[in-house]
């Protein structure tokens, strides 16, 4: 419960973060050549996927009930969550993670070699 309100705020940090700098960075003097700061659009999406990944690991890891303890009966045979199709949801959005924090990699080296910034 912790580690999920930690990793939340830790993505709210990141998103603020990038909006303030974002902000600054476009209110430059107009004196300077105008690009677009790409890697700060990168830079976040790698760190929001890096917690992500590691917001998915913990869910896969952690347990609703102590090892000594068995599993709560609280649903009936008929109305059992598809634990399937929960697997397959929480496998899914690991790739959506993995395969952004490899968009994101590469596009902020990318950015930060051009001087987007």
């Amino acid at each position: 419960m912790l580690y999920s309100v930690v990793m939340n705020l830790a993505l709210f940090f990141a998103t603020a973060v990038t909006a303030l700098v974002g902000v600054s960075l476009l209110r430059k003097q107009s004196t300077e050549e105008r690009v677009f700061p790409w890697f700060w659009v990168f830079f976040p999406l790698t760190l929001m996927s890096i917690s992500g990944i590691f917001m998915k690991l913990e869910l896969r890891t952690s347990f609703d009930f102590g090892w000594t303890m068995y599993e709560p009966s609280i649903y009936s045979s008929e109305f059992q969550p598809d634990f399937f199709d929960l697997y397959n949801a929480t496998t899914i959005s690991m790739i959506i993670y993995i395969v952004t924090l490899i968009v994101g990699v590469i596009g902020s080296v990318i950015a930060w070699k051009k001087r987007r910034i």
